[in-house]
């Protein structure tokens, strides 16, 4: 073998050895925004409480009269799926005013894909609807957008069959602000993907 060739797959082998495992307990998420804001952002944690992955579930909620779920009772909510990361603030953001805080400097992900209609009473999986809302924070702010059920041309999900990761390119993220957010003239468009711990 010529020396090129081995020095290419030395390179390449220790290119594979570098690469982090995504079944290392980890949350990991990556995306490019692009429109109003340029920038290739990646997101890693362990897996905890404000750093994870939830499947669609029903489930019986306790209200005031009844507190304690009774066995056998059917459930009385349904959850579709999420993918939550953080929000992790940096130390410096510690200066703002709490009504600000949420809005600015974060490192932040969060994805709400909402139930089909009607799944609470069917039987069987629960099934997802075609309805979203995607959060990102990064060190300009947060940015935001819903999509109802239908079709949005320019706001797609794929979610892996065994719901452990999936893709994301969605337009049309606005910058929120306390009490309002900026024009869709202000938007972005995310592009990227997660993998659950």
């Amino acid at each position: 073998m010529t020396g090129w060739r081995v020095a290419l797959l030395g390179i390449a082998a220790a290119a594979c050895a570098e690469a982090p495992s995504l079944n290392d307990g980890d949350i990991h998420i990556r995306y490019v925004a692009t429109g109003r804001m340029q920038e290739d952002v990646t997101l890693r944690h362990a897996g905890d409480a404000t750093h994870h992955c939830a499947l669609p579930r029903r489930a019986r909620l306790p209200s005031a009269g009844r507190p304690a779920p009774v066995p056998d009772q059917p459930p009385s909510h349904v959850f579709g799926y999420g993918v939550v990361f953080g929000p992790d603030f940096p130390a410096d953001s510690q200066g703002l005013s709490a009504e600000w805080r949420g809005y600015g400097p974060q490192a932040r992900f969060s994805l709400d894909v909402f139930p089909a209609p009607g799944t609470l009473e069917a039987d069987g999986p629960v099934r997802l609807g075609r309805a979203f809302r995607i959060t990102v924070g990064n060190a300009q702010g947060l940015w935001e957008r819903s999509v109802a059920e239908g079709a949005a041309t320019d706001a797609v999900v794929t979610i892996a069959p065994d719901g452990r990761s999936g893709r994301f390119r969605v337009a049309g993220l606005v910058r929120q602000v306390p009490h309002n957010r900026l024009p869709e003239s202000e938007a972005i468009t995310v592009t990227g993907s997660w993998h659950c711990p």
